[in-house]
């Protein structure tokens, strides 16, 4: 008879978990990412906020394509839109829409942090002078990214930390908890390389996914960055900093 090994995990199913426990810390060598930094309509952007508990931060906004492919524990393909927010005397970015291919990332980003993810087929490819990058959802294009490397350059957004509204629910169908969680890995991020060019952003729409609101897309620029990534145990795990269910009380010392 074959033994079945067993887990003491924290996540489901306890005999195989889904997500690797732990999960920090995990890195990527070599991590690519092209990233499109975008203007918008103040009016839409705020429309997409009024049910969080932040505000927004001016009328830019990221559109990117990340390949975490070289990651060991869970190798994603990752994208998504990105709004500057303030909550309270923070500020940070709000992941809006996010997308991933690989069910352990997605759970993990979810579970633990709170990060919308959703799944995506992702492609990212770099050309002559160029990248493009795409995200296709139930067959249909979600995101598009074609950049020419000729130095076209716009001032980088603040999107970091990422401010994540974590929601557990309820067996009954009610919320059992509601909160807002920071991260930031930003300062673990070891780049070899960035370069900038202009570039053309087309966004699709779902019924469950509205990314097409935000367009037609100005982009004012976009860079191609490749680096190696880390999750570490000072700054891969994420923080609550307030209680929403509980009229978003800041939880002391975060």
């Amino acid at each position: 008879m074959t033994r079945i090994p067993l887990h003491n995990a924290n996540n489901m199913p306890l005999q195989a978990p889904l997500i690797p426990d732990p999960f920090v810390p995990y890195e990527c060598p070599g991590n690519r990412s092209l990233n499109a930094i975008c203007q918008g309509d103040p009016a839409i952007l705020g429309h997409y906020l009024e049910n969080t508990p932040f505000t927004l931060a001016g009328d830019r906004f990221l559109v990117y394509v990340s390949d975490f492919t070289n990651c060991r524990k869970a190798p994603f393909m990752d994208a998504g839109i990105v709004i500057p927010v303030r909550f309270g005397d923070r500020e940070g970015g709000y992941f809006l829409f996010e997308y991933e291919d690989n069910d352990a990332a997605i759970a993990a980003g979810r579970d633990l942090w709170g990060y919308p993810k959703k799944f995506g087929t992702i492609e990212l490819t770099e050309r002559a002078g160029g990248a493009m990058a795409s995200v296709v959802r139930h067959g249909v294009p979600l995101i598009t990214i074609d950049c020419t490397f000729d130095g076209t350059q716009a001032e980088p957004l603040k999107t970091t930390p990422h401010l994540n509204i974590h929601i557990q629910p309820a067996p009954d169908g009610k919320i059992l908890n509601k909160r807002v969680i920071a991260r930031d890995t930003s300062s673990d991020f070891q780049m070899t390389s960035c370069r900038w060019g202009s570039a053309a952003v087309s966004l699709g729409a779902l019924a469950t996914d509205p990314l097409s609101p935000l367009g037609p897309v100005q982009v004012l620029a976009a860079n191609y960055v490749i680096g190696d990534f880390f999750a570490t145990e000072q700054n891969g795990w994420g923080k609550t900093i307030a209680d929403l269910v509980t009229n978003g009380i800041p939880v002391e010392g975060a």
